[in-house]
């Protein structure tokens, strides 16, 4: 991500997923204006409205941050609306650690 000159946020890394793709990207924020590095490209997260938990403790378990967000949406009358889930990474990270934190972000619509 070094060739990305306009970064926002020199210590915050961006994953996104797509829902039912397969794949993973890892990304920056920049302006909008920002010249796209050769044999990278653009995205635009869409605005909207997201639910977001922060993840505690190593990656392996985000598998479980993840369904206690999934339950929190059921019980509270929304569900996910897009295919798009991103993760942000900042100081807090720290792999492995059990001490590690990033926030996971979901869009979501109301029901009912």
């Amino acid at each position: 991500m070094d060739e990305v000159n306009d970064r926002l946020n020199q210590l915050e890394t961006i994953g996104l997923i797509k829902r039912n793709e397969h794949g993973y990207l890892a990304g920056v924020e920049t302006s909008i204006q920002s010249e796209v590095p050769e044999g990278m490209y653009s995205y635009k997260i869409p605005a909207g409205k997201y639910a977001t938990v922060t993840h505690k403790g190593p990656l392996g378990k985000i598998n479980e941050t993840f369904e206690g967000l999934i339950n929190w949406l059921g019980t509270n009358n929304y569900e996910q609306f897009d295919v798009i889930c991103f993760e942000v990474y900042d100081h807090r990270y720290k792999g492995e650690d059990s001490e590690s934190e990033f926030d996971m972000f979901i869009q979501i619509k109301s029901v009912g």
